[in-house]
């Protein structure tokens, strides 16, 4: 299985998706600070350290912000994925 950050860097290797903004959308710094748990809870908000985990100047978010977001970002995700590789999926393991 390959993840969501794989498939998007090889559409843009492969083919001309560099300035599309569906997939800048779908990775994100947001996103990947939110996958690969940059982040933590304090003083009512979220604080994304989309640097990385020892970022020294965490991005503020409103909790009720990051809930919208993520559900976006979640849906957007797995839909693009699935169709995807129901399209692709021979195309997918010669990647």
């Amino acid at each position: 299985m390959r993840t969501l950050a794989q498939l998007i860097y090889h559409l843009r290797k492969h083919n001309d998706f560099q300035k599309n903004n569906f997939l800048n959308f779908l990775n994100s710094e947001k996103r990947n600070a939110l996958a690969h748990f940059s982040f933590y809870y304090e003083n009512y908000k979220v604080w994304l350290c989309v640097k990385g985990p020892f970022d020294p100047n965490p991005e503020p978010m409103e909790l009720v912000d990051l809930k919208k977001e993520s559900e976006s970002l979640n849906v957007l995700s797995i839909a693009f994925y699935l169709i995807y590789v129901s399209r692709y999926r021979n195309r997918v393991s010669k990647l």
